[in-house]
């Protein structure tokens, strides 16, 4: 994209960056307070929820 001003159009809430980056922080200091246990199912679930937010707070608006 030659604008980056373009992009905001297609933010539909814009804390959605804000939410889904503090949520990763808040894991990844799970994750070192309990020695990675259920390693894969902690990040696997993680991940599903961020794809279901970026998918609600990215699209475009009709």
């Amino acid at each position: 994209m030659k604008d980056p001003k373009k992009i905001l159009i297609y933010i539909k809430y814009p804390y959605t960056t804000l939410i889904i980056s503090v949520m990763w922080i808040c894991i990844i200091a799970i994750l070192v307070k309990t020695n990675g246990s259920h390693l894969e199912l902690i990040l696997a679930l993680t991940s599903l929820v961020t794809i279901h937010l970026a998918y609600r707070g990215f699209k475009p608006i009709k």
